[in-house]
């Protein structure tokens, strides 16, 4: 049976530590490994699609400062490619605002980890999420998630992106460059966002979900 993770991160002392913790202390083989957004889309085209009992899992950093891009891309390709890689989030930003963005349908992550985590946390991850089940760190998992869930089914995909780069700190300048968008209109976006979620402003918002 194949056992392969893909590590994306920008940071090449955290992807190779990785390599090292797995290589030592698993049976999991690091197929590829990306420092880019670019780069880890690359990876994911040209990987093998997963066949039979095979595992394939990919180790997903979301802020991706080195080309302005983030994790979010990584995972939503992952899904759309057929290639049968499910993605795990390894991340700092572990806010409930962060986690239910990823988890949620219209990002579509199988799991959460935060880089603060023992390795046997990642471990655990890895061999949920290859079995087939989602996996989220228990202590990542406060009652303010699933109001979070509940508001964004409220949302619409682009009010959901705005969300999903205010918990990774942009400002309305990068959301508009990422998004590709006038900041007049996520500046209007954001006026709904805060109308449907009660709150008066970017602080509020995140604070409200733990972010």
């Amino acid at each position: 049976m194949r056992k392969d993770v893909f590590l994306f991160d920008d940071h090449t002392l955290t992807r190779e530590g990785m390599a090292l913790l797995l290589s030592k202390n698993s049976d999991w083989n690091v197929a590829g490994q990306a420092g880019s957004v670019r780069e880890a889309i690359s990876v994911i085209d040209a990987a093998a699609p997963a066949q039979g009992d095979d595992c394939v899992v990919a180790l997903v950093d979301l802020s991706f400062a080195s080309d302005g891009d983030s994790g979010f891309r990584i995972i939503r390709h992952a899904a759309d490619s057929g290639k049968g890689i499910r993605c795990i989030v390894l991340s700092t930003y572990d806010s409930p605002a962060t986690v239910g963005s990823v988890m949620g349908n219209s990002v579509g992550a199988a799991g959460f980890v935060s880089k603060m985590a023992d390795f046997s946390v990642v471990l655990e991850a890895l061999e949920t999420v290859a079995a087939g089940g989602t996996y989220v760190q228990e202590n990542l998992l406060p009652d303010r998630l699933n109001t979070y869930e509940k508001v964004c089914a409220a949302l619409t995909k682009k009010e959901r992106q705005i969300i999903e780069c205010l918990v990774l700190g942009y400002d309305n300048a990068r959301i508009s460059k990422t998004l590709g968008i006038s900041e007049r209109t996520v500046t209007n976006h954001l006026s709904r966002i805060y109308d449907k979620t009660q709150s008066s402003g970017k602080q509020e918002l995140l604070a409200k979900f733990g972010g």
